[in-house]
């Protein structure tokens, strides 16, 4: 018996596609997630481990148009791009209102 999974568009997708996008571990195709090598590295630093494995987010950027674009959007706003704090008219903006934008980017 064939099956499909049926969308909220109205569109028929047959599972075998859904497969190739799916996040799998590469250890001889078993499910089991691989122990990550720096398990002991995180507490003794003071890092937070990561909930997902970092190796197979990368290549999803590489299949999901979406994710790839969350993860080039949140990289400029870690990373920023540069900012100039000026006055719209000339000689009309206040040094104070200057300063409490520059501390606020600056804290962000």
């Amino acid at each position: 018996m064939k099956s499909y999974i049926y969308t909220d568009r109205g569109r028929l997708v047959r599972p075998g596609i859904l497969e190739k996008y799916s996040i799998k571990s590469s250890n001889n195709g078993s499910q089991q997630i691989p122990e990550d090598p720096f398990t002991s590295t995180y507490a003794a630093r003071g890092i937070v481990e990561p909930l997902y494995n970092p190796t197979q987010l990368v290549t999803l950027t590489e299949v999901n148009v979406y994710h790839n674009r969350c993860c080039k959007q949140k990289a400029l706003d870690v990373a920023g791009s540069g900012f100039v704090i000026q006055p719209t008219t000339d000689g009309k903006g206040s040094e104070t209102n200057k300063k409490k934008l520059e501390d606020f980017f600056k804290n962000r």
